[in-house]
């Protein structure tokens, strides 16, 4: 019986990390900085910050390790993924008033997903949508910006609680609480998420 890999999802909010640096003392680092290295320390015993560097498009990335991770936040809330993968991607968004945010929508959407969303009318839709595109984008190391660039509108419909395959990455989209969408981006399906509340 083969091991199974590592495939990991914490989740958390600022205020509990930030506690934990006031009592620890630590103010020299970011909340993200600390975020990762504390998770990061719990599969690697000699982690140092030292591994991490960011590769060519700006992505943090870790040195010498099996292990690749990514980070994301909004609102009052954190997502890191751990995995034994070559790369990987998350990205948690809340849901807003969709008008406020249509000129930076119809930038990351296609016309095509643009028009497919306006029919249903829905703004957590375009939330989980522009959600599921930045999680994609970050695994690939690229830019929200580009996100015309490729096209979801195959999937539409059915990625929402389940793997599908896209643009030659598997995708995941849940909603964690009302309005509060995680998606994740992968190169190979996980036999399992394991949630981790940090």
């Amino acid at each position: 019986m083969s091991e199974k890999k590592i495939f990991e999802l914490w989740l958390t909010s600022p205020e509990r990390i930030l506690n934990r640096m006031k009592c620890e003392n630590r103010h020299s680092v970011s909340v993200s900085e600390y975020f990762i290295s504390s998770v990061l320390k719990t599969k690697l015993a000699d982690f140092s910050p030292d591994q991490i560097y960011k590769n060519e498009h700006g992505k943090p990335v870790l040195s010498d390790s099996a292990l690749s991770f990514n980070i994301s936040h909004s609102g009052n809330n954190l997502a890191m993924i751990l995995c034994e993968q070559k790369f990987c991607g998350v990205d948690i968004q809340i849901a807003e008033k969709r008008n406020r945010f249509d000129d930076a929508l119809k930038s990351v959407l296609t016309d095509r997903e643009f028009a497919h969303l306006e029919t249903r009318g829905s703004d957590d839709d375009f939330f989980r949508l522009w959600s599921l595109k930045e999680a994609y984008i970050k695994a690939i190391g690229s830019s929200i910006w580009y996100g015309r660039d490729y096209d979801f509108m195959p999937i539409l419909d059915q990625y929402c609680e389940k793997w599908t395959f896209c643009n030659n990455l598997f995708l995941y989209s849940t909603e964690i609480d009302k309005g509060i969408f995680l998606s994740i981006s992968v190169p190979e399906k996980p036999d399992i998420i394991d949630f981790k509340k940090y």
